[in-house]
């Protein structure tokens, strides 16, 4: 077969992790029914890297969103905060699980969630709000965290694995729950995979029971042990390649660091257009001369898309323009949400 083959680049990354994986001392055989063996051995590794007490490996970063969402009780009869800005799976999963979805608008700077807009359409009813940091760029989570006291963060680092705060702190470790996707376009990638992260005991044992096999859920003393959530565990061979990513991160990091501060550059060009005039806290732009025609979009190639529905009302959110902004100026997605 060798290198003719169409897959030979993914077959020799598998083979390469199999190997270090079989190199590696271990205990329990691997389970997905017990999360044990591989399993263990890479969710206690991304915790170490992330600098956090506990991670949940599951089958994708859409999952750890659900995951995450249903541990802070999202469901009918609450909302979520989110930005408006982002990959879709966000916006969709909340609706699925029949919570209002509450869109944010983004500041035109950086491309990530506004505090201010946070604030402001915030209600008593939010169980979460999600964080984003696009490509690299470090949304203010504590400054989202301000504006809504009390509410939790589900702080999505999917697109900035291995990228430090400006306090040193590991993006996705500021949240309440820190959530990653591990698709094939990421820097922390196992062809498909997601990661939750907390530092909660309560919360870790709230997503193991919506998302691991009875035998786990024993295992870590769950309260209420239900079969309900069990095709959500993990894959062994997910936490396998997770391993050997996790062992590559700091590599990754630094050959992107270049594409990452490209993007950085590309913002203040890409958003250097006169916003019109801004109305009210939410900071929205009125006017149909205020922000010119957005070309249609279709996919991103800077993987984020605006959410929430189109504009009315003669009201045009930011992400609305910025979207397209960011699609003429041509930005690599260096790790899109999938």
């Amino acid at each position: 077969m060798g290198t003719s083959h169409p897959d030979a680049g993914v077959i020799a990354r598998y083979r390469a992790a199999l190997d270090r994986w079989e190199q590696t001392p271990a205990g329990l055989p691997t389970s997905s029914l017990s999360g044990s063996g591989a399993i263990k051995a890479a969710e206690d590794a991304a915790a170490e890297v992330f600098g956090v007490r506990h991670a949940l490996l599951v089958p994708s970063g859409t999952v750890a969103i659900s995951v995450a969402m249903e541990a802070l009780g999202v469901g009918p009869g609450t909302s979520v905060v989110m930005p408006s800005l982002d990959w879709t799976a966000t916006y969709v999963v909340a609706g699925c699980l029949g919570a209002d979805r509450l869109v944010a608008d983004v500041d035109v700077a950086t491309a990530t969630i506004d505090p201010d807009d946070v604030a402001a359409v915030g209600r008593a009813d939010t169980k979460a709000v999600v964080v984003t940091h696009p490509h690299g760029v470090p949304a203010d989570v504590d400054a989202v965290r301000a504006a809504l006291p009390g509410v939790p963060i589900i702080e999505d680092a999917s697109q900035s694995a291995g990228m430090r705060l400006p306090d040193g702190r590991a993006a996705g470790s500021t949240g309440d729950i820190g959530i990653l996707s591990l698709g094939s376009s990421k820097l922390l990638s196992t062809d498909g995979g997601g990661l939750a992260l907390t530092n909660d005991h309560d919360l870790l044992q709230r997503m193991v029971a919506v998302s691991q096999h009875p035998l786990r859920q024993r295992r870590a003393l769950v309260a209420e042990v239900t079969d309900r959530c069990a095709i959500r565990r993990p894959h062994p061979m997910s936490a396998i390649l997770l391993l050997d990513a996790l062992h590559r991160l700091p590599t990754a990091r630094d050959l992107d660091a270049a594409s990452r501060a490209a993007v950085r550059r590309q913002l203040p060009r890409a958003v250097a257009v006169p916003l019109g005039t801004r109305s009210g806290p939410r900071e929205l732009v009125r006017g149909s001369d205020a922000l010119p025609a957005p070309p249609s979009l279709g996919l991103s190639p800077a993987g984020l898309l605006p959410i929430g529905g189109p504009t009315c009302d003669g009201v045009a959110r930011k992400a609305d323009w910025l979207a397209p902004q960011l699609f003429l100026a041509g930005l690599a997605a260096t790790g899109t949400m999938a």
